[in-house]
This record gives C-alpha cells, structure tokens and sequence, in this order.
C-alpha cells in the first residue's frame, strides 16, 4: 500500500482526490482523509525537482461572513429583480386542496465533471437551467389549490463558507463547487424565489419553510431573511421564520411533518412525530413525513404515517459517483385533499 509521502506527492501533482486514487489503487475516502490529515487546508506547497516538499505557507482564514451579510449581498444582487414574463398570479383555486413543491438537496454551486463523474456536467448555470424547466414542467402539471407550500428540506446549498466546507464544525468535508460563496448564496436565494413565483401560479397563498440540512446551515439563514425582506408586502406569501430542523402542518384531516434526515432518520421519524405532536396526531387521519439527503426516492408505510425520503433533481458529484450513489433525477409535487389525504403526485424525471 502507498505510504503518506506517495499519497500527497500524487494528489499534489494532479489536485484530485479521485486521481490520486486510481493511480494509487487506493479508496477514494482513504485518499481524502489521509490528504486532510496531514496537508493543512488553506497552504502553498513549493516542491523540489524529486517532487519533495520543500517549503509550505499556511494562511489564516478569514471568517465567514454573518447571516445578516448573506441577507445584505442576497437582497443588493436581487435589486431590480423580476419574475420572468411567463409568470402570472393564481387564479382562484379548489378550497379543499393544498399542493407541496418539495425542493430537497439542490446543492446549488455544486461543481461536477461529468468524465469523472458518469453523469452530466454541473454547475450553478446548468442548475439553475435544469431546475427551472423542472419545476415550469411540473408546475403545469399541477392543479390549482387552495394553499401551497414551497419546502426546502434540507441541503439547498454544497457548500456553506468561503472555505468551500460543509456545516458540521467536526467535520467540515471539503466540496467540490463552482465559484465563490456568495455566487452559491445568489443562485441558492433565486432558485427559492423562482419556485415561489412558480407555485403561485397554482396557490392562492403559498408558505415558504427552508429546514437546514449538513451543507448549508448558515447559507439557510440568510436566504430565509432575504426572503421575508423580498415578500415583506405580499399578502399572499409567508415566509416560515423558525430556523428550527423540524416542520409541522395540519391541513383538514392531514398532517404533515419534514426533518433534512442527516440526524432524525426516516425509521425513527414516525415515533417522534407522533411523541412532540400528539395533539396533531389525534386530529389527523392521514400522516406524512418527509426527509432528504439520502438523494433517492424512497416510501415507507409505518403504522399511522407515510414517511417518504424526497428525490433530489441534482446530478451526482465525484463523492457520490464514487460511492455509487445513483438514482433519477426528479422534481415533483403532491396535492392533498382536506378530507382524503394524497389525490395527485405529477412529476418530472430530468
């Protein structure tokens, strides 16, 4: 097996975990964890002629920005915004109906190549492309409703600071992206934005709920204060402002519950849901619980409740690609009955 000095001497050279691991026959993870252990985030190598290292600079990195300047850099790019031309307010829909656009694991600004990967090639332009057609599709596709609700369940960022790093402090996993941060928080806030405008052409009144997921816990902040600010004078957007992990809803004879699912996994949902909101859960005949973050579709029936991993529209990056992490990219939405729970699911695979 190569030793450390091998490891780093290669993945200097090529600048890829990946590549380092095919010319060393080595894992992708062993590769990137030795690599994090012993060369420093933030540093300047020189090599010699023999590929040794010679001299290394470290630089200290700046903090991230606060939420508050997220929300400032959000709301000052967005400045003049206007929905596209096609977009048009909800003529009055059926009372008895409420539509959700579940928009789980977007990873916008996430970068991927698609030799490597096996699928497309990614990045904030092709995102936000594909993600639009997604979401126009299924939105004709969707009858009109009463009230609609646009979730974002975790996950609608790849990375969350300038060090191109997920969330969790004990971790930080480095990620591939495309640009810097703020390009990730622009496109992250437009594509909500975009989906809003999408569901009022279907929704009466629609409410915005934003979970935070393991990539983009504070990026989740800022985007939700850009979006109060942006619909602080439209009646008929609501803009949930609980930064809280967990959303609860009831609708008539429904309930709804959703977590991002990186801590609160789908098999321990049903018993939580009904422990934290046993009053809902007595009203209710019909129960749904969402998550994300696993990227595939999956249905569960657990006694008294449906639990539903939601599918992510986003192609697979060179970790998920190495792991096999593969499923169909879909965006979708469902429309609930007050009285008879799930009626529709239209949905488009991309």
């Amino acid at each position: 097996m190569a030793d450390t000095d091998e490891v780093l001497s290669v993945y200097l050279e090529t600048g890829s975990y990946q590549e380092t691991a095919n010319r060393l026959g080595l894992g992708y993870e062993a590769v990137r964890k030795r690599v994090r252990r012993n060369l420093p985030p933030g540093s300047s190598t020189l090599l010699g002629a023999d590929r040794d290292i010679k001299l290394q600079w470290l630089r200290t990195p700046k903090e991230g920005p606060s939420s508050d300047e997220i929300a400032e850099q959000i709301v000052s790019a967005l400045k003049g915004f206007r929905p596209p031309a096609a977009l048009k307010m909800a003529v009055k829909g059926d009372k008895d109906l409420l539509g959700i656009w579940p928009l789980a694991d977007l990873h916008m600004g996430m970068r991927a190549w698609g030799a490597e990967t096996g699928g497309p090639d990614w990045d904030i332009k092709i995102a936000t492309q594909a993600y639009q057609e997604g979401l126009s599709e299924v939105t004709s596709m969707t009858p009109k409703v009463k009230f609609g609700v646009v979730l974002v369940a975790g996950d609608l960022s790849h990375a969350d600071n300038y060090h191109q790093t997920t969330t969790n402090p004990a971790t930080h996993h480095i990620v591939d992206v495309d640009g810097r941060y703020p390009k990730m928080v622009d496109s992250s806030f437009a594509i909500v934005l975009y989906a809003v405008h999408r569901a009022k052409e279907r929704a009466e009144n629609v409410l915005v709920v934003l979970i935070p997921g393991n990539h983009d816990g504070a990026t989740m902040v800022g985007v939700r204060l850009a979006l109060r600010v942006y619909f602080r004078n439209d009646k008929t957007v609501t803009v949930e402002k609980s930064p809280a992990p967990y959303w609860w809803y009831e609708w008539g004879k429904c309930m709804f519950g959703c977590t991002h699912g990186d801590k609160l996994r789908m098999k321990g949902l049903p018993g939580y849901m009904a422990d934290v909101m046993s009053e809902m859960w007595g009203r209710t005949k019909y129960r749904y619980a969402f998550t994300g973050h696993f990227h595939r579709k999956l249905v569960e029936s657990h006694p008294g409740v449906t639990v539903e991993i939601l599918p992510t529209p986003v192609a697979p990056d060179s970790f998920a690609s190495s792991h096999g992490y593969n499923a169909p990219r879909i965006l979708e939405t469902k429309v609930y009955h007050k009285e008879r729970g799930l009626r529709h699911t239209p949905t488009v695979i991309l």
